[in-house]
């Protein structure tokens, strides 16, 4: 992924890579670590947490051709939203697999969480 990045290519994170788990934090924390649970690879390609939380958000919107839709928090945009326990750009990149979702919002409309 970084070699894509630094090429200037974009990039889209979803849940149907077969690198990883099927849970965002736990690709999220393989894109940083460049480790799964049965080993790591090629440490050159580690990508930054804020990079990956693009790629599953904005990437994904672009690659859908919906950035004028989703994939961004601002005014006007669908809310698509997850509320986390903390702060994942400040959250250790071991701890990232297992960061606690409190929410889940779907289109503004809550669909975990209380």
């Amino acid at each position: 992924m970084a070699a894509l990045l630094a090429s200037g290519a974009r990039i889209a994170f979803g849940s149907d890579w077969p690198v990883t788990d099927y849970e965002p934090l736990r690709g999220i924390a393989t894109a940083v670590t460049r480790q799964t649970p049965e080993g790591g690879w090629l440490p050159q390609e580690r990508i930054d947490i804020a990079t990956a939380l693009a790629a599953y958000s904005a990437g994904c919107a672009h690659q859908a051709f919906e950035e004028k839709e989703w994939g961004v928090l601002r005014p006007g945009m669908r809310a698509d939203l997850v509320h986390l326990a903390a702060d994942p750009v400040e959250t250790s990149p071991r701890d990232l697999a297992d960061l606690p979702v409190l929410g889940t919002w779907l289109a503004g409309r809550r669909t975990h969480g209380f």
